[in-house]
This record gives C-alpha cells, sequence and structure tokens, in this order.
C-alpha cells in the first residue's frame, strides 16, 4: 500500500498505524444501528428466507478517492473478533479493525429517488471526505 509521501506499508502495519491515530480502547467502542437500518435488513431478510437471516456487514478497505472506503454486505458469517450490535431485531456485525475506524458512528439506510443505500454517518474519525460519501481519510493521517 503506497502512502502519500511515497512510502509503502504491508496492511498490517497500516492498519496498526491507524488504529494508534484512532486511539480507542477496544472495550469502549461502539457504533448505533438506525431505525432506517434495522428496518432494511429485516426487509432483506424477508424478500430471501431461503437464505436464513443474515447480518449486515459493515468494513473499511483501504482504497476509494479519499483512502478507505466503507464496504457494505450481507453475510450469515461471523468470527470470533467481530463485534455484534443489534436494533430492533436485526444485527450488523463490524470486525475489530473496521470498528476503530467507525466507532461512534451511526449505521444508517438512506433512501431516495437516486438511491438507496447502507451509509456510514457522523464517523468522528473522518475527514475529508469524497463526495459521493463512501470514502474517507482518517483524522491525523493526512
Amino acid at each position: 500500500f503506497a502512502l502519500r509521501d511515497n512510502s509503502t506499508m504491508s496492511m498490517s502495519h497500516l492498519f496498526q498505524r491507524v488504529a494508534r491515530v484512532a486511539g480507542r480502547r477496544m472495550s469502549t467502542r461502539s457504533i448505533t444501528v438506525t431505525d432506517e437500518c434495522a428496518e432494511r435488513i429485516k426487509h432483506i431478510n424477508q424478500i430471501a428466507p431461503e437464505k436464513g437471516v443474515r447480518k449486515l456487514r459493515v468494513a473499511v478497505d483501504p482504497g476509494g478517492c479519499s483512502g478507505f472506503s466503507y464496504k457494505f454486505s450481507m453475510t450469515d458469517a461471523t468470527d470470533a473478533s467481530d463485534k455484534i450490535f443489534s436494533h430492533h431485531g436485526a444485527d450488523v456485525v463490524v470486525d475489530d479493525v473496521s470498528l476503530e475506524l467507525i466507532d461512534g458512528s451511526s449505521i444508517h439506510f438512506n433512501k431516495s429517488l437516486a438511491s438507496s443505500t447502507f451509509v456510514v454517518k457522523g464517523n468522528p474519525h473522518a475527514e475529508k471526505p469524497c463526495s459521493c460519501g463512501t470514502s474517507f481519510t482518517v483524522k491525523g493521517m493526512s
């Protein structure tokens, strides 16, 4: 992964650096799942019952026009290090590294004429988001 100063580092070193910048303790990290997000997760599960009850997985990956991007997918799999946040019978799962970068945020579902999508709102660790809202720079990393 190339940094702005043209140096490179492995993905694990990059996430370790970001975690230090985010500076949060594991025991205090959390996100909020909005009513709209919970309703959409339940709706997805209702229209595809053959897939079982799935959770929304939220992840942060390196990339995008601002450095990191949000990824959303439905899953029935979880890992031991995942954190699960429940609201109104719907679950959102986040891996511990991604949680460092979205701690204190809300997971929401936006529905408009132009698009309908899950979004991360109010991320206290993000600055310089891109215009589409799917990528961001971590505060203190630029």
